[in-house]
């Protein structure tokens, strides 16, 4: 009896730890970068919608035409958000949005970085848009 209630015991157990593991695993899938941040452009308007969990940082946006670097500023603030080890930085949550600065009847090249809130950072990102 003493066996059988050790074997009921440690199958329970195992059960337990795999089924807590399996779902460790399935909160850590990441959505492609394309998807955490979707870039559009209306005239000298550029939104980057950003999915729930995911953050963009301020400091990597940058934008640039076949004729040198654009100019912009945003038109909503970010966030300060501390990093252990790396300090604060300003981050956006759900969008950023940018007003550009003079012609934008060229393509702007569009480039950014952004992480996910459990950990997992995407290299830097880069898109064409074209206003509509």
């Amino acid at each position: 009896m003493k066996i059988l209630n050790h074997k009921i015991i440690l199958s329970t157990t195992l059960l337990l730890s795999s089924s807590l593991f399996i779902g460790s695993i399935n909160a850590r899938e990441f959505i492609p970068p394309n998807q955490a941040f979707k870039p559009s452009q209306q005239g000298n308007m550029i939104t980057i919608e950003i999915a729930d969990g995911y953050y963009l940082y301020q400091s990597k946006i940058t934008a640039q035409s076949s004729s040198g670097p654009v100019e912009f500023i945003f038109l909503n603030k970010p966030i300060a958000k501390k990093f252990p080890n790396q300090g604060t930085h300003s981050v956006y949550l759900d969008k950023a949005k940018i007003k550009v600065n003079g012609n934008t009847r060229k393509p702007i090249t569009l480039r950014y970085q952004g992480c996910s809130s459990q950990g997992l950072c995407y290299p830097p990102q880069q898109i064409t848009l074209k206003a509509m």
